[in-house]
């Protein structure tokens, strides 16, 4: 084949594939991909456009090996998104920083990386130069994840970074309300829930082909929320119901023990959620049970003192005092202990060696 019916044939295959991408038609864009590639290797649409559509499909391990196999060094946005997508956050985090670039959609993607590795103050600061430096159509969204970062501060960290408060989204007011609940301010957090669920609805007040069915779905999260929020819910009722409803209890445990939650969590949450668990387990008299969540609850947290305590409990239980003296005597020697506050302000601190001081009683 001629050099000018190679250009001829891969220009017309190129227009098959800006069709394809028009449409945004993913599995044709990398069915049309693939046709040229078989043909042009090294053509450099066709490589990215199959890595946007690999991306769009959810191919996240395919799109990575296709990326690594071809050397697209440049695909950096679909490679950092893939790993975030497959939880492999250090890795993510890596490939952006190592690009060199700044552009909006990889500094939104840090933000949200750092986010769910728990560095909030640094996921807030890329977010506010996000703000600062770029101007477009999506400032409600960022604004609306200021605030998610605002609450996830007030909850687990105690710190106030006060978002400036403007109407965006339904979004924005769910998210102030999760920050006034991390403040403890449970009737302003009720105002802005009903405030989110009512911009919610009006927000289909305008299409007359919307049933009530579908309005409910909509508003669904902001009552109950996505399977982490029910997974939260099924917490709570085992604390509340302690070893009064066993059958209930155990039901619970099991809705919360979902592998795939493990992600959509904080790591507070999970060691909290195990915790209950394990002191369910302990009051039921299960302590097999119970020992496999003291160690899952110290596996994600060594200096958690709910855990330590719970240790300490369990091996009280089973005969072996002088250990438990010894696990709670060496965390009152660490650094660890005079670091972190325990049940919110740093009260907490106080009973391991309240607890401590009734070992030795015991002996």
């Amino acid at each position: 084949m001629t050099h000018q019916q190679d250009a001829s044939q891969l220009v017309g295959l190129h227009n098959d594939l800006e069709k394809a991408c028009r449409s945004l038609s993913y599995s044709k864009i990398l069915s049309f991909a693939d046709k040229v590639l078989a043909l042009f290797p090294d053509d450099d649409y066709a490589n990215k456009c199959k890595a946007v559509a690999l991306v769009h499909l959810e191919r996240f391990e395919d799109c990575l090996d296709f990326i690594r196999k071809k050397k697209l060094s440049e695909c950096v946005m679909p490679k950092a998104y893939c790993e975030y997508r497959l939880n492999r956050l250090d890795d993510a985090l890596k490939t952006i920083k190592n690009s060199g670039l700044e552009n909006p959609g990889l500094l939104e993607l840090q933000a949200q990386i750092l986010y769910r590795k728990e560095e909030f103050e640094n996921s807030y600061d890329c977010y506010k130069t996000l703000t600062k430096t770029f101007k477009d159509d999506y400032e409600d969204e960022r604004f609306t994840n200021i605030v998610a970062i605002a609450a996830a501060l007030a909850e687990m960290q105690q710190k106030t970074r006060s978002p400036e408060y403007k109407p965006a989204l339904f979004e924005t007011d769910f998210n102030i309300a999760c920050y006034h609940v991390g403040r403890k301010e449970y009737s302003k957090a009720l105002k802005f829930l009903k405030k989110a669920e009512d911009l919610c609805r009006d927000s289909f007040n305008d299409d007359p082909n919307t049933t009530e069915d579908q309005i409910d779905q909509e508003t669904a999260p902001i009552r109950s929320g996505d399977p982490s929020l029910m997974a939260v819910a099924a917490n709570n009722l085992i604390c509340i119901n302690r070893e009064q409803n066993v059958f209930d209890t155990k039901k619970r445990i099991k809705a919360i023990a979902v592998e795939s939650l493990k992600h959509k969590l904080f790591r507070f949450q999970r060691t909290a959620m195990l915790f209950n668990q394990g002191l369910f387990y302990l009051q039921a008299g299960q302590l097999e049970a119970c020992r496999a969540k003291v160690k899952a609850v110290l596996e994600e947290d060594p200096n958690c003192v709910p855990g330590l305590l719970l240790n300490a409990a369990y091996l009280t239980r089973i005969k072996q005092l002088p250990q438990a003296i010894k696990i709670l005597e060496a965390y009152c020697q660490s650094p660890a202990y005079s670091e972190s506050p325990v049940f919110g302000k740093g009260e907490g601190r106080l009973l391991v060696p309240l607890y401590l001081l009734h070992l030795h009683l015991l002996r």
